[in-house]
């Protein structure tokens, strides 16, 4: 809708400063539509959220001469990320899936304790993996999977029942 609004620059009668706040505004929310995108799309992963969040919370907090009439957007869009994700760095589900993918290990965790978690509950999740004959859980989040060993079909197949 702002692209739009850009468009029509010449047959709308608006102020250049507030043309300037307009193209810094889309500049802004750019990232944030990339992000909806990509994590719409159909071959997202559940890997893909603490980078995606970290990468979003880094752009906001960078301060450039640039901000001039936007940082208080800026400063407010930073704290609401802030607030909705404030728990996902807590979350095994996303830390294990993060650390597992090769494309992003532990380099997108906010600091090296959180990062340091991330790899103890992988080993934590291993252990409980071994406790139980080597068979998967979905974690605390999710179901848990077993492999199917009622027949010999299921077993070649490699299904996997809830």
């Amino acid at each position: 809708m702002l692209h739009s609004l850009i468009e029509q620059k010449q047959a709308l009668e608006v102020p250049d400063n507030q043309w300037s706040l307009l193209e810094k505004t889309i500049t802004v929310l750019a990232p944030f539509e990339e992000l909806t995108r990509q994590v719409s799309s159909s071959d997202a992963s559940v890997s893909d959220v603490i980078p995606a969040v970290t990468v979003l919370q880094r752009l906001l907090a960078q301060e450039t001469d640039e901000d001039r009439g936007i940082r208080t957007m800026k400063n407010t869009l930073l704290a609401a990320v802030k607030k909705r994700f404030s728990d996902v760095e807590k979350n095994p589900l996303y830390c294990i899936a993060s650390l597992l993918d090769p494309r992003y290990k532990d380099r997108f965790f906010s600091n090296t304790n959180t990062a340091r978690e991330a790899k103890v509950m992988v080993i934590q999740e291993l252990q409980k993996m071994s406790d139980r004959g080597g068979r998967p859980t979905g974690g605390t989040q999710g179901a848990t999977y077993q492999k199917a060993t009622e027949g010999p079909a299921q077993q070649q197949s490699g299904q996997c029942v809830r």
